[in-house]
């Protein structure tokens, strides 16, 4: 896909809504940007912390296998 450039007139008040909308949007996107970017760093840690396990203090008295037997 390629691009053209165009050349409009506009009115000096819709140029400048135009401005703001523009200003707002490039706002709202990289604040989306910055979500995500932590949104994804928070899913690899936690991924992370799951892969390692925890060690909740307990102690095992039986194994796998004797637990089975019961």
């Amino acid at each position: 896909m390629s691009s053209q450039n165009i050349t409009i007139a506009l009115i000096r008040q819709t140029l400048q809504k135009v401005r703001l909308l523009a200003v707002r949007l490039a706002a709202s996107i990289g604040f989306v940007g910055r979500e995500e970017a932590a949104y994804q760093r928070a899913r690899r840690q936690a991924m992370m912390l799951l892969d390692q396990g925890f060690h909740t203090g307990g102690v095992s008295r039986a194994n796998r296998d004797q637990l089975l037997k019961r």
